[in-house]
């Protein structure tokens, strides 16, 4: 029991503080007890510890992206739910192109045509790399780039206009490109490896060129043997050979001789029959000249004289004709017969 005035804590019974002399009523404490003692002291709720919540997984739903439907066409929802691509697998750097992808495919298509080209020792694990990679990422990357592709659409559209329709346009397949892509791809590469020479059996290089030069030795041979009929001495150097297509063949006889030290040039024309008269003869140009000074010259005398003034040039050209022939057999560029051969003594003689 305490002191109603300053709660001085009271023995029992006492009725006087002994503090402040107050009197407390011994019976009327016990009842204020005994009330105090009947209320519950106030007592703040438990407080609840906050539920975890679960994070509700939103499943995509192409129906709600009409837009990107309308670019892909009819695989959208395909391409969306699954995370691989046995198409992209199977055509790697082809499907990119397919799908309108162009600049990875044609980089990809050029990454594996100079590995193939200079490094064919990884060309096998890079092919099946590659074709991993584009199953397994072909789906995402492709997504990533429609979605640009269609806001950039959206954004640029014209008032009224009609956007899926004009994804439809833009987007979609292509067939036809990546075909072309492809065997352009194709040719280069195996351009790259191999070397052709045009040349065929049925080029007249070829079907006509052997028979020609043989002719070309064997006359010339059989012209050689026969100067002592034309009373004409010297050792052979150089014979070339032309032949005149004029409904028939006609093989004419050009020969550089060494003869006493000096350079002879002779000139032989054949008709029909390959009978060869002589047409040219640089030692006759001295006697000839002086005939015609004093006796005047025949027209065939006159011809002899003409042709024997212009054979070391006429013999020069010749040559040249033959080695810019050459060189087209060489080039693959033939074009027509060749008509023009050179051959040395050894030639002709094998």
């Amino acid at each position: 029991m305490v002191c109603k005035n300053c709660g001085n804590q009271l023995r029992n019974n006492e009725k006087f503080c002994t503090i402040c002399g107050c009197y407390n009523d011994l019976d009327a404490s016990l009842e204020s007890d005994a009330a105090e003692e009947d209320i519950a002291p106030e007592t703040e709720p438990p407080v609840e510890k906050p539920k975890k919540v679960k994070k509700e997984v939103v499943e995509y739903n192409p129906d709600e992206d009409p837009l990107m439907g309308s670019y892909i066409g009819e695989d959208y929802k395909w391409i969306v739910k699954r995370p691989f691509n046995i198409y992209a697998l199977l055509l790697s750097w082809i499907y990119f192109l397919y799908r309108k992808l162009y600049i990875i495919g044609i980089i990809g298509l050029l990454v594996t045509g100079i590995i193939l080209r200079f490094a064919q020792i990884v060309i096998v694990p890079y092919i099946v790399l590659s074709m991993v990679f584009c199953g397994l990422f072909f789906n995402k990357i492709y997504l990533d780039i429609v979605e640009k592709r269609v806001d950039k659409l959206e954004r640029n559209a014209k008032e009224g206009e009609n956007l899926e329709a004009l994804c439809k346009k833009k987007g979609g397949v292509n067939v036809f490109f990546p075909l072309l892509i492809f065997f352009f791809f194709l040719a280069a590469v195996i351009l790259s490896f191999y070397s052709f020479n045009w040349n065929t059996k049925t080029s007249k290089f070829w079907s006509e060129n052997g028979t020609n030069e043989a002719n070309c030795r064997s006359l010339g041979r059989q012209v050689y043997n026969s100067l002592d009929v034309y009373k004409v001495e010297g050792e052979l150097r150089e014979l070339a050979c032309v032949i005149e297509v004029v409904g028939v063949k006609r093989y004419n006889m050009y020969m550089l001789l060494n003869n006493k030290g000096k350079s002879l040039y002779l000139y032989f024309e054949s008709d029909d029959q390959d009978y060869f008269l002589m047409k040219g003869n640089t030692d006759l140009i001295d006697e000839l000249e002086k005939n015609k000074k004093e006796y005047g010259l025949s027209d065939s005398d006159e011809e002899l004289l003409q042709n024997s003034k212009a054979l070391k040039d006429k013999f020069s050209s010749i040559k040249d004709d033959a080695s810019y022939e050459d060189k087209l057999i060489k080039d693959g560029k033939d074009t027509k017969e060749k008509l023009h051969y050179v051959f040395t003594k050894d030639d002709i003689f094998r």
